[in-house]
């Protein structure tokens, strides 16, 4: 498996978690959330221990991926990201529209947010033609997960699942949730898919939130996943 950098997620995933854990059910308006809030002391760390981690992710890290990663690409200049800024405006859209996909679908348990490593291909286009600002560079990708009933007995965040949504309605928030299968774990995938699908059934039964042809080949694809930060080193140029 390749090592990623784990630390460079960090805030955003404080952030996120922050907001969603209450928000997206308006549990808790967010101008209630004090220091001293149990979320928060799990999650707030020191700046002794962030500097700690960083000067771990530097040394073991970024001091010896960047010269394999050098060697890879062929560039003796080449960085890779050591952080992501995203604007408090830019998180509160994202999280908005989060809460919005879980208005119009009430019956699904919209859960939480995975937060993904990943890189920017070694090219100017992806395969759909839309440019790539930063190729080579090891970015994140956020999308939000919907909650799976009885699935893994030892690690609840898998039975979170990341999903988009299929759509046949005027509303393309509104629809059926389809699992994004290549960013599960392999451990008991198939297992909590299957509860996934018996779940999402029960619904469509129901006749809860969902139109008649939401599992016919005639939907549209909405996107909920989250990328395009301002990342630092940006890439060299001659």
């Amino acid at each position: 498996m390749k090592s990623f950098n784990p630390f460079l997620i960090i805030p955003l995933l404080l952030f996120a978690f922050i907001f969603s854990s209450g928000a997206l059910k308006g549990e808790e308006p967010i101008d209630n959330i004090k220091p001293q809030d149990d979320i928060l002391k799990k999650h707030l760390i020191s700046s002794a221990q962030g500097k700690e981690m960083f000067a771990e992710f530097d040394k073991n890290r970024v001091q010896v991926l960047d010269s394999k990663l050098q060697d890879l690409y062929r560039d003796r200049n080449f960085e890779d990201t050591k952080f992501i800024w995203y604007s408090l405006d830019e998180i509160k859209a994202y999280l908005k529209y989060i809460e919005s996909i879980q208005k119009a679908n009430p019956k699904q348990d919209v859960s939480g947010l995975r937060i993904y490593f990943a890189a920017y291909p070694n090219s100017e286009n992806f395969e759909s033609g839309r440019t790539i600002n930063h190729p080579k560079q090891q970015t994140v990708f956020m999308i939000p997960t919907v909650a799976v009933e009885g699935g893994d007995k030892e690690y609840n965040n898998l039975n979170h699942l990341p999903f988009i949504i299929q759509s046949s309605t005027s509303n393309k928030l509104k629809g059926q949730f389809e699992i994004v299968e290549e960013f599960m774990d392999d451990h008991n995938k198939k297992e909590r898919l299957e509860l996934f699908r018996k779940q999402a059934k029960k619904i469509e039964k129901a006749g809860i939130g969902f139109s008649a042809s939401l599992f016919s080949a005639e939907t549209e694809e909405t996107s909920t996943i989250y990328n395009e930060g301002e990342m630092t080193p940006p890439p060299y140029k001659d």
